[in-house]
């Protein structure tokens, strides 16, 4: 067991909750963000599908979603100058397309869904 502690560094100045987040802040100083990051991007940008243990329960639980929405024959078309808006922007699109997203669960409920394209 000492040559496993004997491996790591020492660092008595500083907590590892001060390592990590708070006063020096050193390890998220010195990591590499951009660089893991790209290497995460590199592990996982492959046309195989990436299986886990609960791949098959989350499917049936997306299923078990949707099928009320294909039963009550699926959402109203989005119209084509949503995809041209820019925050900001006011269009009646907006409004299908909050709509959208409310019964999807994917905003939040809100009693009055207004025209503005914005950061809901």
């Amino acid at each position: 067991m000492a040559g496993a502690s004997a491996a790591l560094p020492a660092f008595a100045q500083d907590s590892v909750f001060d390592m990590i987040s708070g006063g020096s802040g050193r390890v998220l100083r010195e990591t590499d963000r951009a660089g893991n990051t790209a290497e995460a991007a590199a592990i996982i940008a492959t046309n195989e599908p990436i299986l886990s243990f609960d791949t098959l329960h989350n499917l049936q639980l997306a299923i078990s979603q949707y099928e009320p929405f294909v039963a009550a024959g699926g959402w109203e078309q989005i119209p084509q100058q949503a995809y041209q808006l820019t925050l900001g922007n006011t269009s009646p699109a907006v409004v299908q397309l909050k709509r959208r997203l409310i019964s999807s669960g994917d905003m939040p409920l809100v009693e009055y869904a207004n025209d503005v394209f914005d950061a809901e």
